[in-house]
């Protein structure tokens, strides 16, 4: 308007809307201080951002009102100077603005919802904030690599070293669990008393809403910090399939390209590889021996003969320790190599199916604490020797076609285990 006033044919046409225009930003920008003023007592701001914010809008309205009423009083002054203090007051009510912006929407607000090309630019980021691809999923870190990530992506632009909105630093794993204003924000393993956790699941038409402005708190990522909360709020928590029901390790899985499904037992144990020359000797007198992988030297050893004597016995002895998967069906078996068979600690799978194992054999079989499948088809196999197996936790499956147990007796044990899998030829349900 000044610019205008000045190049029109008429000098002063301008004036009563420039006189217009510098009274309502006084009044309303002195409006605008005291709101300011009310809002700073409530300690949802702070820092140096705030205070150049506070000073330079002070500043704007305090010129505003120099410059309104020396308008009012003087008809007519040096242009140049005129012209100057408007460009002043813009340049001040720009840098206010800006400010203002941070901390009504945080530092990154002018880059947030730029373009990508535009983003390195104006200070943002236009890739991925969490990426766990180069990572071993027992390597990942909760904290670490997922947690504090998003933390600094939606939280830390209000609460850092130069502005602690609420009294909160989020900057630092310990800045999470320090006592503000506001109460702290984590509490390890309460989420009712982590002000984090409950202001990012407020209504976002809470005011205490978090984060105020900018993309919230997707559901895969609340769900992750309720998860971590709950676990303890450790550092150096792991996921664990231990720790996590399926929909959470499938969210992991989906979201971060993590898989925690829990693999079978013969999958987490590492043992030492068997000597070339054992195995040559077992496959010498009816074994065959492989290992289940490159890198996995658990072995699946199955004997193809129908008697097996002392000299059997001492090789399946001097390989227990490695055995996963054995298969000694339709043989012979001594009672020694029975009890070798009972002290097998990696055995998860069993083959017996018409061998001459005994109710006496399957009791002294409670120390396989591994064993997940035991085939006894074709057995002489009664209930008694069936009840004994039931006091293995880790067992899923039995098969039980052509033994002596009952079906009376069968429908009763699957009733009361019902992740037991009977399979005996007939539907006990």
């Amino acid at each position: 308007l000044e610019v205008l006033d000045r190049l029109g044919k008429e000098k002063g046409s301008f004036r009563l809307a420039i006189l217009w225009t510098l009274g309502l930003s006084f009044v309303t920008g002195a409006f605008a201080i005291l709101t300011g003023l009310l809002l700073e007592k409530q300690g949802l701001h702070g820092g140096d951002t705030l205070n150049s914010h506070k000073i330079l809008g002070i500043s704007v309205v305090v010129l505003t009102a120099i410059a309104f009423f020396a308008k009012l009083l003087r008809t007519s002054y040096a242009p140049r100077w005129s012209i100057g203090v408007a460009a002043v007051i813009l340049v001040l009510l720009s840098a206010t603005g800006h400010l203002g912006g941070e901390l009504t929407h945080g530092k990154t607000y002018l880059s947030e919802y730029a373009p990508a090309p535009l983003k390195p630019l104006l200070g943002g980021e236009s890739q991925p904030y969490v990426d766990l691809a180069d990572l071993h999923a027992d390597s990942v870190l909760v904290y670490q690599h997922a947690i504090q990530p998003i933390i600094e992506a939606k939280c830390v632009r209000c609460h850092n070293d130069e502005e602690t909105r609420g009294g909160l630093n989020l900057t630092t794993f310990a800045g999470l669990f320090e006592e503000s204003a506001t109460g702290t924000a984590v509490v390890a393993g309460n989420l009712e008393t982590s002000v984090l956790f409950e202001r990012v699941t407020l209504s976002p038409s809470n005011r205490k809403f978090m984060p105020p402005s900018g993309n919230a708190l997707s559901y895969p990522e609340i769900n992750l910090m309720k998860w971590w909360i709950e676990q303890g709020a450790d550092s150096l928590q792991r996921f664990s399939s231990d720790a996590m029901d399926d929909e959470m390790i499938a969210m992991v899985l989906r979201e971060y390209g993590k898989d925690y499904y829990p693999k079978p037992y013969y999958e987490r144990v590492q043992v030492e590889a068997t000597d070339r020359e054992t195995l040559a000797k077992l496959e010498a007198n009816g074994f065959s021996a492989t290992a289940l992988g490159a890198e996995n030297f658990l072995l699946d050893v199955a004997f193809g003969g129908k008697e097996m004597g002392a000299e059997h016995y001492n090789m399946i002895t001097n390989i227990a320790e490695e055995i996963t998967f054995l298969d000694l069906s339709e043989a012979h078996i001594p009672n020694e190599i029975f009890q070798t068979i009972s002290t097998m600690k990696h055995l998860t799978r069993l083959d017996l199916h018409g061998s001459n194992v005994t109710d006496e054999v399957l009791k002294s079989f409670s120390g396989l604490k591994q064993l997940e499948s035991i085939n006894l088809y074709n057995t002489a196999i009664t209930d008694e020797g069936l009840a004994a197996l039931t006091s293995l936790e880790n067992l899923k499956r039995i098969y039980l076609w052509q033994t002596q147990t009952s079906e009376d007796y069968i429908a009763q044990l699957g009733t009361a285990n019902p992740d037991l899998q009977l399979i005996a030829g007939f539907n006990w349900n």
